[in-house]
């Protein structure tokens, strides 16, 4: 845990900084924190894969590559925020 404290830069230190000590510690708690910060939610995603268009230089296989990834991602939060809940 200590590594990957020490390996926080800008705003991602300060989630870990403004956080309580014994929280700060717990590395679903920090996980969590960061990801809300950063918008990386089950909403975050829902609305990012929604919002998708391919891009100008982008095949419709690397579109539908980084949809599907955008997906998995959304999916990833939605277990992480149930096992939270349990």
């Amino acid at each position: 845990m200590l590594a990957l404290i020490k390996s926080l830069k800008g705003q991602a230190l300060e989630v870990h900084e403004r956080m309580k000590a014994e929280d700060a510690q717990d590395y679903e708690k920090l996980k969590v924190e960061l990801l809300e910060r950063f918008r990386l939610t089950e909403g975050g995603y829902r609305k990012k894969f929604k919002g998708a268009v391919r891009e100008k230089d982008e095949t419709t296989r690397q579109f539908g590559e980084r949809s599907r990834c955008i997906w998995i991602n959304g999916c990833r939060c939605r277990v992480l925020r149930k096992t939270m809940q349990v």
